[in-house]
């Protein structure tokens, strides 16, 4: 295992806050009485859920990259 040290080791504990985009709400819907006839859009909830898991890594990176890593001597 190599050994990894952190210039500011704190930012580390903001770590799961990257899991927000997977737990907040899309939006709301518009109120229309013909999306009950509307057939389920599976490719398009795919395709959010992606977006939320990427957004979750790119923050979950950024918190790491802050902390400042590296191989200590």
């Amino acid at each position: 295992m190599i050994p990894v040290g952190f210039d500011d080791a704190w930012v580390l504990w903001l770590l799961p806050l990257a899991a927000l985009p997977l737990f907040a709400a899309s939006g709301t819907a518009l109120d229309n009485g013909w999306l009950a006839f509307a057939p389920r859009d599976r490719a398009s909830e795919f395709a959010g859920w992606a977006l939320r898991a990427a957004a979750a890594l790119a923050l979950a990176a950024l918190g790491l990259a802050m902390a400042g890593p590296h191989r200590p001597e």
